[in-house]
């Protein structure tokens, strides 16, 4: 009679797949399939992870899952050391749900009114605070006041700048009118050379009849 992992590689190799695919097709390693395969059973994980490997496996290549998990626990359990390593799963277990059980109880004391026992703290060590950057491009104080020279250079420029306007616009004025004063001093001086011979006349008649001339 073939046993397990015989029958499972047979089927394996009789639909031409290999263990690697196997392996990505059942989402289970390629190593563990090689132990069930080789009847290796006691590799080192839980039994209800193997049981569970053991029936994917077997529905994958289309095999009788209950025929072979009915024989998997026969084999298992005449086995000597898997079914003792099975007993001290189940005694595990055991004790797991005795100290649920107890920490119950010890809970249960405690809202009776009995001081509940405190758990040891472990040591505290002291922290170093850390000390607060001061360069000047993380607090930006430095920065801040490098902006405020900016502004207060650029209000002093603009200013000036309208200060130099003003005085030229007045420079320009007074020179105008200094031309427009010059142009009409030098046009009643012609008027009055080039004027009428008669307004001459009357002119030097008068400085000859002024006796103080």
């Amino acid at each position: 009679m073939q046993s397990i992992g015989e029958r499972l590689e047979e089927a394996r190799k009789r639909k031409g797949i290999s263990l690697r695919e196997a392996a990505e097709a059942t989402k289970i390693r390629s190593d563990f399939l090689g132990y069930i395969e080789t009847n290796q059973m006691d590799f080192d994980l839980p039994e209800i992870y193997k049981r569970g490997f053991l029936k994917n496996y077997a529905r994958y290549l289309r095999l009788d899952v209950d025929k072979i998990m009915s024989d998997y626990n026969t084999q298992h359990m005449s086995h000597p050391r898997m079914a003792k390593k099975g007993g001290a799963e189940w005694f595990g277990q055991m004790e797991a749900k005795k100290a649920g059980t107890e920490d119950a109880a010890g809970e249960h004391e405690s809202a009776d009114g009995a001081p509940p026992k405190q758990a040891e703290e472990p040591p505290r060590y002291g922290r170093i605070a850390a000390k607060p950057s001061t360069r000047p491009e993380e607090n930006g104080h430095d920065r801040d006041g490098h902006n405020d020279d900016e502004g207060e250079e650029t209000d002093k420029t603009f200013y000036m700048k309208i200060g130099l306007i003003f005085v030229g616009t007045l420079a320009l004025v007074f020179v105008v009118f200094g031309l427009i004063w010059a142009i009409l001093g030098s046009g009643g001086s012609d008027d009055l050379e080039n004027g009428d011979p008669e307004l001459r006349e009357s002119a030097e008649v008068a400085q000859v009849a002024d006796p103080s001339s």
